[in-house]
């Protein structure tokens, strides 16, 4: 299995950092994935910036590999529209099957036991496309796209804050066909106003859509997130966003919560901190860990949470 992080400066300003918090959950993820699955390959795809500002840390000698030769390069794909792209570029790039880890998701339990890698594609939850963040309809978004679109379009889409994939052709197929719609819609697209929906139509309810027509089953991590039931193929794996905390955490838009200074904050980097000292033996990445603890917030190491949530 090739386990993904990606850490991306994609508008190539040199800008790119993470807050405290963040920086703490990446590495208690990447010492719980070590210990829960030691034989998964663990792949950082960065570029060279990313690459220094996380090796100030000692992060990047927790990986196996480190691939910058993807995300070096130039694409011409919107980062403002698009902020997720480089995502889907290191899955096209790695072989699968992988499972591919958001910066601000980390692991407590072995997910294995529940049976998130039994099934074609694991994913953490489904959301509902009416709710908020979804503010176009699949004819809008394809506008002038010429692409393939005989698909059922239902009311499903994918959170891929944890996504794994087994099928290798099956993954590179989502990932050109989410890479295509980009390019074109780029190209065609080059005065409009900010809005969310165009990532999150192109890597996560394509992706439903494609689970759904290709006949796939996919485990959730999350039951209960999307409005009424599961769709059929989907298999519930029995926990619900009440009792997720005991298993996993994603960040997501709730990181705003956890500013420098607040109550939130300090228990949140003592909980990582003392609950990867009381649950593991790496003396190695727990040194990692309480390094970043032990910077003053001030150093100028972190970036602060209320100058973006990305």
């Amino acid at each position: 299995m090739n386990a993904i992080w990606v850490a991306h400066d994609r508008n190539k300003d040199l800008s790119w950092k993470q807050s405290k918090p963040e920086l703490m959950s990446l590495v208690s993820n990447l010492l719980f994935v070590k210990k829960f699955f030691p034989n998964f390959n663990r792949i950082l795809f960065a570029d060279d910036h990313t690459k220094k500002y996380l090796s100030q840390f000692g992060i990047t000698s927790l990986f196996h590999e480190i691939n910058t030769s993807v995300l070096n390069k130039t694409y011409k794909i919107s980062p403002k529209f698009f902020w997720a792209y480089s995502k889907i570029l290191a899955q096209r790039a790695t072989k699968g099957p992988t499972v591919v880890f958001d910066l601000d998701f980390r692991l407590f339990k072995d997910i294995s036991e529940l049976g998130f890698f039994k099934y074609d594609v694991g994913a953490y939850c489904f959301e509902s496309i009416e709710g908020k963040y979804y503010y176009s309809s699949p004819e809008h978004c394809l506008e002038d796209i010429v692409i393939g679109r005989d698909f059922q379009w239902d009311g499903y889409s994918l959170n891929v804050s944890c996504l794994y994939i087994k099928d290798n052709d099956f993954k590179n197929n989502y990932c050109d066909y989410a890479l295509d719609y980009m390019y074109q819609w780029t190209a065609l697209n080059k005065n409009v106003d900010y809005c969310e929906n165009y990532i999150l139509f192109a890597e996560q309810y394509m992706l439903s859509q494609f689970v759904s027509s290709f006949d796939k089953k996919v485990a959730v991590l999350i039951n209960n997130e999307q409005v009424g039931r599961l769709p059929k193929y989907a298999v519930d794996l029995g926990i619900t966003l009440k009792d997720s905390s005991n298993y996993f955490y994603h960040y997501g838009n709730n990181k705003k919560d956890f500013s420098v200074g607040t109550e939130k904050y300090q228990i949140e980097i003592d909980t990582i901190k003392e609950y990867a000292e009381y649950v593991l033996k790496d003396e190695r990445g727990i040194g990692i860990l309480n390094k970043i603890y032990n910077i003053k917030d001030d150093e100028g190491c972190f970036r602060k949470l209320d100058e973006t949530l990305r």
